[in-house]
């Protein structure tokens, strides 16, 4: 373990406790990939339980209770920290976005003691929870692949070649694109974050790319590419399977979820309401 990760971790978790009540605050990013380097930000997700006021009234910045819950952020030196509702993160799991579901995974974690319980319930199904909906899944990954491809190629100076940022937005779709590649093909999720021998060239150049070097011989072809054959393969993948064939098991998903959620929100409103009470 990381204590430069863990001391990060452990200053965002008591910043957001101050105001907020924490289920658990979860890293995301590069360094569950393996792809991180010395300089890398140190990013998490903070979930939090609403009270019975916030339940009922919203949050003070006045957001409506059941329409949108608020999702704010605060930035260090060692990188950001964002807050999440309870609710809000189940119906990201929902989504199957990989930033959200690797929290389920990640060994950077930080967890509220008063709801060990339904963390632990999240992270021992953790691979189904991050599996109930593949299509839903690699959907979204093409799109984040997309939205990085285009920040690769925007029109303006520097060229990628001169500049790091977007090399670490290529290295970021081309992680996008193994993914994909390996979770159509019958990999967990767990094992598709990560390198294996296949792609063991490909995350070498990911992060050659993340250190903020270029090798045209090697990225050029990619980063010229990489966009076109992502949405070839997305094109051909709807083709081939049914949007609904994971209905049941979404369905089912919210479902479970609504309930480690409704746990952690009951024992939150019981607890304070024995506060007051003392």
């Amino acid at each position: 373990m990381d204590n430069r990760i863990t001391q990060a971790l452990r200053r965002y978790h008591d910043r957001v406790s101050h105001s907020r009540e924490v289920m658990f605050t979860s890293l995301y990013g590069s360094q569950n990939y393996g792809l991180d380097t010395p300089e890398s930000d140190v990013d998490a997700y903070s979930i939090t339980v609403p009270s019975r006021h916030e339940l009922i009234f919203g949050y003070p910045s006045g957001e409506d209770p059941v329409k949108s819950t608020p999702s704010s952020s605060y930035c260090y030196n060692t990188g950001k920290v964002t807050v999440k509702d309870v609710r809000q993160m189940m119906d990201a799991y929902v989504k199957q976005s990989i930033n959200f579901c690797e929290t389920l995974f990640t060994p950077y974690i930080i967890i509220n003691p008063h709801y060990a319980a339904e963390v632990a319930e999240l992270r021992a199904h953790a691979e189904e929870i991050a599996s109930a909906d593949l299509y839903q899944q690699l959907r979204t990954t093409e799109g984040m692949l997309q939205s990085q491809m285009v920040k690769v190629h925007a029109p303006v100076t520097p060229t990628i070649a001169d500049s790091p940022t977007r090399m670490k937005h290529l290295a970021r779709a081309m992680h996008c694109w193994q993914f994909i590649q390996r979770r159509s093909r019958g990999a967990t999720f767990a094992d598709a974050l990560v390198e294996n021998e296949e792609w063991v060239e490909w995350f070498a150049l990911m992060r050659t790319l993340k250190n903020g070097a270029w090798d045209a011989d090697a990225m050029a072809p990619i980063a010229s590419t990489l966009a076109k054959d992502a949405k070839a393969f997305w094109e051909k993948y709807k083709l081939e399977h049914d949007p609904d064939e994971h209905r049941r098991a979404r369905a089912e998903l919210r479902n479970e979820l609504a309930d480690i959620a409704c746990s952690a929100i009951v024992k939150n409103v019981e607890r304070q309401d024995g506060e007051a009470v003392e």
